[in-house]
């Protein structure tokens, strides 16, 4: 009953204006605290001119929340254009269009992923690379700025999907 309650009293609390969510920052419920942060956050820089208004009310948790709000969206507001800049650079220096052309390559704006296929022993080898364009130093941080993927299915010149054995490091797949 008491979390029907709270249901109930969640989904009616506060508007959609942000004048409505900058209120709801000082709810008694943590709940209904909790979700006017999120949607403030949610919608960034037009919520910029009701947080700014919420430095002058009389209540501490609208005026400390609604500071920590405005805080991150204007960070994120001066940064986008500095973090945009930046992966444009990192794109330039580091993508090989020509590369990416190759058989067996394929990229997304931020990796390319090379297969390469050798006979053996009446399969192939399938030898994989990926190259990550946005790592900073491949010797950095968790993963040490590494990518992996796996295969999901590989198919053959006829169409027909091919079965994928591991063997070491490599797939070696053979027709079915």
């Amino acid at each position: 009953m008491t979390s029907l309650l709270l249901v109930i009293l969640l989904s009616q609390s506060g508007g959609d204006s942000m004048e409505d969510l900058v209120r709801d920052l000082g709810d008694d419920l943590i709940e209904v605290r909790e979700r006017a942060h999120a949607r403030l956050l949610a919608a960034g820089p037009p919520a910029i001119n009701a947080l700014l208004n919420a430095r002058a009310s009389t209540d501490a948790e609208v005026r400390i929340r609604a500071s920590l709000v405005l805080e991150v969206i204007e960070r994120a507001k001066r940064e986008g254009p500095h973090d945009a800049n930046q992966l444009k650079q990192l794109l330039f220096l580091r993508r090989n269009p020509e590369a990416e052309k190759r058989p067996g390559s394929g990229a997304t704006q931020g990796a390319r992923f090379d297969l390469a296929a050798t006979p053996f022993d009446g399969g192939w080898i399938v030898s994989t690379e990926a190259t990550n364009y946005l790592a900073r130093r491949a010797d950095d941080g968790p993963g040490k700025g590494r990518l992996q993927f796996d295969i999901q299915g590989i198919s053959g010149a006829d169409g027909r999907n091919l079965v994928v054995e591991r063997c070491g490091g490599a797939a070696r797949p053979r027709c079915t």
